[in-house]
C-alpha cells in the first residue's frame, strides 16, 4: 500500500486538486508534458516527504505546507535547463533527501540519476525515497563532490 493510497481523504483530495493545478501550470513552463502517473508519483513523494523526511530531520520542520510548491515543483523547475531533450545520465550534487534529483527523475525516467550528498543520514532517507517509489533510475550516493569521479550529461 502506497502512502498516497494511506492518506486520501476529503481534505487531502482537494489538496490534490490544488497540486495537480500547480503541475500543470509548471510543465506548460518548463515546456515538457507530466502524465498522470507521473502526478501521482510526484504527489506519493510529497507525501514522502511530509511523513518521512521532515521528522528525520530531513527537512526542516516547518517545511510541511511548502513542500509541493517549495521542494516539488521548484524541482521541476531545473528542467528548463535542457530545453530539447533530457540528458542521458544527470548528477545532483548536495542532493539530501532528493531534491532536486527525485522530481526530475520522475519527469525524466530514461535519465539516469545519480544523487550525491555527503550525509549519511540524507543519503539513507533519498534511498529510502527511491525504494518507496519504485524508481529504477536512480542511485543515491554518499560521497564529497571533490571524491566522486564521473562524467555526467547534466549536473544541478
Amino acid at each position: 500500500m502506497t502512502l498516497r493510497n494511506v492518506s486520501r481523504g476529503t481534505k487531502l483530495d482537494e489538496m490534490a486538486d490544488v497540486n495537480r493545478s500547480q503541475l500543470k501550470r509548471v510543465a506548460e513552463w518548463i515546456g515538457f508534458p507530466i502524465g498522470e502517473d507521473q502526478a501521482a508519483a510526484l504527489e506519493e513523494f510529497a507525501s514522502w516527504l511530509a511523513a518521512e523526511a521532515i521528522p528525520a530531520g530531513g527537512l526542516g520542520p516547518d517545511e510541511g505546507p511548502r513542500l509541493w510548491d517549495r521542494h516539488v515543483c521548484d524541482s521541476l523547475a531545473f528542467a528548463v535547463g535542457w530545453p530539447d531533450d533530457q540528458p542521458d545520465d544527470a548528477l545532483d550534487v548536495g542532493s539530501g533527501v532528493g531534491l532536486p534529483g527525485i522530481p526530475l527523475a520522475v519527469l525524466w525516467p530514461r535519465t539516469a540519476w545519480t544523487l550525491l550528498d555527503r550525509s549519511r543520514g540524507r543519503t539513507s532517507l533519498a534511498r529510502r525515497a527511491v525504494r518507496v517509489l519504485g524508481l529504477d533510475n536512480v542511485n543515491a550516493v554518499q560521497a564529497d563532490v571533490d571524491h566522486h569521479r564521473a562524467n555526467y550529461d547534466g549536473i544541478v
